[in-house]
């Protein structure tokens, strides 16, 4: 349930570079995470158990918002520190 880090990945650190004036970030990135309701979700919404609706998307296969903010910081665009920060908040 990991997740592969690509071999040509650049991870980068807050304050490492010139592009941001070694200040961190530069402008803003989202990370996005799309819930495709199906007949699942429509009877586990109402009990409103967060942990339940979480398992069912891993089970479909459903990009959570980590997923999608792993995918930037693989790419260069944010640091790991920042979408942890964003992705684990309540």
């Amino acid at each position: 349930a990991g997740h592969a880090i690509p071999p040509d990945a650049e991870i980068w650190q807050a304050g490492s570079c010139e592009e941001c004036n070694h200040k961190g970030y530069r402008g803003r990135a989202p990370i996005f995470e799309i819930l495709e309701i199906d007949e699942d979700f429509k009877t586990q919404i109402p009990k409103g158990d967060i942990d339940l609706l979480r398992e069912t998307a891993k089970a479909k296969k459903m990009p959570l918002l980590f997923d999608d903010g792993l995918r930037r910081v693989f790419k260069g665009i944010t640091s790991l520190e920042e979408v942890f920060r964003v992705s684990h908040s309540s």
